[in-house]
């Protein structure tokens, strides 16, 4: 496996990655203007442009398999917010998903940022499961989400760094 920043031209694996892992829920991906993943089509601009990083990770043959990314909080400089990790079914439990994860925190602690935080779907709890093995705790916010398919809630998880 190999870990890389992304470029836009990944955005339509990226893409693939992420309605692979929603299909396990019985959702879709929406790419459409305003849309929950609207971004994964736009990385340099959404990501790299606004003082952020995108990854993805690449199986041995080539494949995109995962993503993650990471950008300074809107409404707080000293906090970072998690994005865009996804990994297909057939790399879980492989470390995969740790070295993404790495990726995104080493981003922000070596930006000397106190917090990484993420919203995630309630529906993914094996995901919340692993935030919580890797140090981020439930802050008990929530939020209702209608900017996909179909209405979703969203959970707040947030890590010290210093």
């Amino acid at each position: 496996m190999k870990i890389r920043f992304a470029t836009d031209q990944d955005g339509p694996a990226v893409a693939a990655v992420i309605e692979e892992v929603l299909k396990e829920y019985g959702d879709r991906i929406c790419l459409d203007v305003g849309g929950s993943e609207e971004d994964v089509l736009q990385i340099q601009s959404a990501y790299f442009d606004a003082g952020g990083a995108f990854w993805v990770l690449e199986s041995d043959d080539g494949k995109i398999i995962g993503c993650n990314a990471i950008r300074i909080s809107k409404s707080d400089a000293g906090t970072a917010e998690l994005k865009r990790m996804y990994l297909v079914k057939s790399a879980r439990g492989s470390g995969a998903a740790e070295l993404l994860l790495n990726e995104s925190v080493d981003w922000a602690a070596n930006r000397f940022l106190a917090t990484v935080e993420l919203w995630s779907d309630a529906r993914f709890e094996r995901g919340h499961r692993f935030y919580e093995k890797h140090g981020f705790n439930p802050t008990g916010r929530f939020r209702d989400m209608d900017d996909s398919h179909e209405p979703y809630r969203e959970l707040h998880f947030a890590r010290r760094l210093i």
